[in-house]
């Protein structure tokens, strides 16, 4: 039926961990380990230069992957992840405790809520919805026939819905010289760069993918 794998055995990898999937959450992705990476490298430079507890914001959790992952490869780190679905929060929750990490949790639509309750951060990391849907002719059906097109997709003529609102929160929360690191879609790297330039964002920078595709942007707020 070309159901994907993970979803059978309820087992995708992810940095190194073993977690828990079903058809409520996206199946991690390599390329996503990359958000990972930068942001260990950059929590690690920020408590050599500040001897502090690092706070970490996580948009649109899913299968928990990202903030599981650097709980695990961090200490002395306090992380926030907030995702719209109840399903995937249960999955993240799941995976949570599987892996012994102390995380909290949020149900919230960043979208339509505030925020004034999330307090300052010195991350904000996020992997949100980028794929247009005029994409979707090209997409393989184990993609478009399994996964949640709820963290897939976003509207043809308001593509960058997700990163606008997630410049503004990170303009809000962000500690002054904090990162915001975000997955992207490869076809808007120029208009999401220049998003963030124009939100007042400091030492921008494209980081390709193992295939060459410009798949991170990272943003200081100076």
């Amino acid at each position: 039926t070309g159901k994907p794998i993970q979803y059978i055995t309820n087992k995708a990898y992810f940095y190194g961990l073993e977690l828990y999937v079903d058809e409520n959450v996206l199946i991690p992705r390599p390329e996503t380990e990359l958000l990972v990476y930068e942001t260990i490298n950059f929590i690690n430079n920020f408590k050599k230069h500040t001897n502090k507890t690092a706070n970490l914001l996580d948009i649109g959790t899913g299968s928990g992957c990202i903030p599981i992952s650097l709980a695990k490869n961090l200490s002395d780190i306090n992380i926030f992840s907030v995702d719209i679905s109840n399903a995937a929060l249960l999955v993240a929750k799941k995976n949570a405790v599987k892996h012994n990490v102390s995380i909290n949790f949020i149900n919230k639509n960043i979208l339509d809520e505030d925020t004034h309750n999330i307090p300052a951060m010195d991350v904000i990391v996020s992997n949100p919805p980028y794929v247009m849907n005029q994409e979707k002719a090209s997409m393989k059906a184990r993609v478009l026939n399994y996964e949640p097109h709820l963290a897939l997709f976003v509207p043809d003529e308001n593509p960058l819905l997700f990163f606008k609102k997630i410049a503004q929160i990170a303009l809000d929360k962000l500690n002054c010289n904090g990162m915001l690191i975000t997955e992207i879609n490869e076809n808007l790297c120029t208009e999401t760069y220049q998003l963030f330039k124009e939100s007042g964002f400091n030492a921008i920078s494209i980081i390709q993918d193992f295939n060459g595709k410009n798949r991170i942007i990272k943003a200081i707020k100076q």
